[in-house]
C-alpha cells in the first residue's frame, strides 16, 4: 500500500512540475503581454465561460482566460511590436457534461479601450487587473466580471512571479 501511495505521490508531483508555466523563448522583433486575473468560483461547476481579450484591429493580440488557465497571468503569445487597442472580449460557454452540451460565442466591445505598447524583445504586465466571480443564484449558474487598477504592491508581486519563470531571462519586463 505504502507503494502505491509513493507513486500517486510521485505521479501528481511530476505532472504538477510539468504544469509550471514558462515564457516562451525570445523571437527577434516578438514581444509578450501578461494579464494579471483572479477567478473566483463559489460554485459547484467549473468555470462555464472563457474570455479571450482581443484587439480588433489586429488578429495577433489575444489573451485567453479559460478554466484551463493554472496560473493567476495569463501570457499572449509572441506578437510582433507594435501599438494594440484592447477593444473587445470574445465570451464563449465551455461545454461541461454537467450543465452546458452546446458553444455559444459572445463578442462585446470594452467599455473602456486601452491600449498596449510592446517593443521586441519586452514582457508588458498589463495595469489592470481583470477579475470573474461565478456563483449559484438559486439552479442559475452566474458571473460577474470586473477590471481595476493594480495597486503597486500587486504589480510588484506580478513582476517577480513573471521574472521566475522559466526563460524570464530572455525578455525585458516591463
Amino acid at each position: 500500500m505504502k507503494k502505491i501511495i509513493a507513486l500517486f505521490v510521485s505521479l501528481f508531483l511530476l505532472v504538477l512540475s510539468g504544469c509550471a508555466q514558462k515564457l516562451p523563448l525570445y523571437q527577434d522583433g516578438m514581444g509578450l503581454v501578461a494579464l494579471p486575473f483572479k477567478v473566483s468560483n463559489s460554485s459547484s461547476l467549473p468555470l462555464l465561460r472563457s474570455y479571450e481579450f482581443k484587439s480588433s484591429s489586429d488578429d495577433a493580440f489575444s489573451l485567453i482566460v479559460s478554466k484551463q488557465s493554472n496560473s493567476d497571468l495569463v501570457l499572449s503569445e509572441p506578437i510582433p511590436a507594435g501599438r494594440y487597442t484592447i477593444d473587445t472580449i470574445i465570451i464563449r460557454i465551455i461545454p461541461s457534461s454537467e450543465i452546458i452540451t452546446k458553444t455559444h460565442t459572445e463578442t462585446v466591445p470594452i467599455e473602456a479601450p486601452f491600449d498596449v505598447f510592446v517593443n521586441g524583445g519586452e514582457l508588458v504586465l498589463l495595469d489592470t487587473l481583470w477579475s470573474v466571480h461565478q456563483y449559484e443564484q438559486g439552479r442559475m449558474i452566474r458571473q460577474n466580471s470586473k477590471t481595476e487598477e493594480l495597486s503597486e504592491a500587486d504589480r510588484k508581486r506580478y513582476l517577480s512571479q513573471l521574472d521566475a519563470m522559466e526563460n524570464s531571462g530572455q525578455w525585458t519586463l516591463r
